[in-house]
């Protein structure tokens, strides 16, 4: 995935602020409580994390508006202080416009295209991924279910309590799962076609697991009015021989009225 930022305009009630983030590496200095923190939940905001409510901005702030590449489209991510939506505008080689309200959560609602529901969907679509899924826990008929773009955003972004080299998460038992599918993604031991593999495989273990279950009622039904597969496997065949022999006689008897 490639993304870089531009730059980030933060409304405020008293005047509007642009920080310039284009450099390759970008350093903010200042005092104690100056808002140096404040510029990194911003970002983290608008790209769907929630805003911690520090003082100065529960008072002063209002909206942002984040400019960044994402691949080869330049993207624009707006979001209004209390809102579960951001205003995403991009646009393409062709400088084709294009703009959508992506909720933060996955909803039920296409966005865009047929399968994209949320903000971090169209974060993957931008750069040419289908959103990865994983399955919800190990049992072999186990669901699948979206491995997020916060997922990955997670260790992008470290909070005041996590800075240290801990950047996957495997201590925390609610996160250790996404940890390693995201280490697996970095590493490029996660891939699409593996992903649709392990998809494929558990609709046929579902499908298996349903016939299994017919299966099983079928002999139970058999036995409650003592059959048998064995009996049924006879009498269909007897009934295949009797056919035969009805169909032997009939072709005999119509040679003998056209020879009459």
């Amino acid at each position: 995935m490639k993304i870089y930022f531009k730059s980030l305009e933060i409304l405020c009630k008293l005047k509007t602020e642009v920080i310039d983030l284009s450099h390759h590496i970008t350093f903010f200095h200042g005092k104690v409580s100056s808002g140096k923190s404040s510029i990194a939940r911003i970002i983290d905001f608008c790209l769907g994390g929630d805003l911690e409510k520090t003082p100065a901005i529960n008072s002063e702030f209002l909206s942002s508006k984040l400019y960044l590449t994402v691949e080869d489209y330049e993207v624009i991510l707006e979001r209004r202080k209390e809102q579960e939506v951001v205003l995403v505008t991009w646009q393409d080689k062709n400088e084709e416009f294009y703009r959508v309200n992506a909720p933060v959560a996955p909803t039920k609602t296409v966005i865009y295209n047929d399968d994209i529901f949320c903000l971090g969907d169209l974060l993957f679509y931008l750069n040419g991924i289908k959103a990865p899924r994983i399955a919800k826990n190990s049992f072999s008929d186990s669901s699948y279910e979206r491995l997020s773009f916060r997922n990955f955003l997670l260790y992008c972004y470290l909070k005041q309590e996590h800075l240290d080299s801990s950047f996957y998460r495997f201590e925390a038992p609610i996160l250790r799962r996404n940890s390693k599918e995201v280490l697996r993604f970095v590493l490029g031991f996660f891939t699409e076609n593996l992903n649709q593999y392990e998809i494929d495989l558990s609709k046929t273990r579902e499908k298996r697991k349903i016939k299994e279950s017919t299966r099983k009622e079928l002999i139970n039904f058999l036995d409650k009015y003592q059959f048998s597969a064995f009996d049924i496997e006879k009498q269909l065949n007897e009934a295949k021989k009797q056919l035969i022999d009805a169909e032997s006689k009939k072709q005999n008897m119509q040679r003998g009225y056209l020879d009459d």
